[in-house]
């Protein structure tokens, strides 16, 4: 696991917390076997588990994840980022039934970046 670069002046901003996030996700899958997936979850105070397709910002501290819930619903996230709880999990891509894909908003830009 990589430590990130902290830069003081904007350390505690939004859209560094989601890129710290974005990375270790990169580092994650770059660790994956040939034969594995992974998936990303976002942990919710209830003990309920959303799985994260995208994620994105509003600075100064709001983090803002769209993914679907237990039952199958589209779900968007506004947290802050104080509240944002993440599970990266790596199995047989057997034990998955869809190969996941992560999107990330880009700086200055409301564009979208995937993982594969």
């Amino acid at each position: 696991m990589t430590t990130p670069k902290i830069n003081p002046s904007n350390h505690f901003l939004a859209n560094v917390f989601v890129e710290n996030i974005e990375n270790q996700i990169v580092e994650f899958t770059n660790e994956l076997k040939a034969d594995e997936a992974f998936a990303v979850y976002v942990l919710l105070n209830d003990g309920s588990r959303i799985f994260a397709s995208w994620f994105g910002y509003h600075n100064p501290h709001l983090v803002i994840i769209e993914g679907t819930n237990d039952k199958k619903q589209e779900v968007k996230l506004l947290l802050h980022m104080n509240e944002v709880q993440i599970i990266l999990i790596k199995d047989k891509k057997d034990n998955f039934k869809d190969r996941q894909k992560i999107g990330f908003q880009q700086k200055e830009d409301t564009s979208s970046e995937e993982i594969k």
